[in-house]
């Protein structure tokens, strides 16, 4: 992994943790790991914030426009309905909101493990090995780091 793709995660980190430190009336409700893993999971998605998807639309989760639920993305969405947004802190708004009406338990909120198991119980992405994917550039950006 190279710096710029690190620099990435610890951004894309900060700006999720962040958010939901704003959104949270009990304070946190995810782990540091989990913070770390979920800024994997936008690196996954997103290319490390390269692909277009990120760049023009602000969009680094991956999401789809919701048709059944509140979204802080705008009314905009591309031909396969991904969503649009105005700023990565709608993006981090609307993916922390999926995630939070999903109802996270406590295992599930502080290990990799259990966030793993979470993202394949909410259906997050259909592909079998994506959270496998996710850890795999989880442990390339935690090897050597001391906790």
């Amino acid at each position: 992994m190279n710096e710029r793709e690190k620099n990435y995660i610890e951004v894309t980190r900060k700006g999720i943790h962040d958010m939901d430190a704003s959104i949270s009336r009990r304070g946190t409700h995810f782990s540091g790991d989990v913070f770390d893993f979920m800024a994997c999971q936008f690196a996954l998605e997103s290319g490390y914030g390269t692909s277009e998807l990120s760049v023009v639309y602000h969009n680094d989760s991956g999401m789809k426009r919701p048709t059944q639920r509140k979204t802080f993305a705008n009314n905009f969405y591309s031909h396969d309905r991904f969503a649009h947004y105005n700023s990565y802190e709608d993006c981090y708004h609307d993916y922390l909101h999926l995630l939070l009406i999903r109802k996270p338990s406590g295992a599930e909120a502080l290990t990799i493990d259990g966030f793993m198991k979470f993202l394949v119980r909410i259906k997050y992405c259909p592909e079998p090995d994506y959270t496998t994917r996710i850890l795999n550039i989880y442990k390339q950006f935690t090897y050597g780091k001391t906790k």
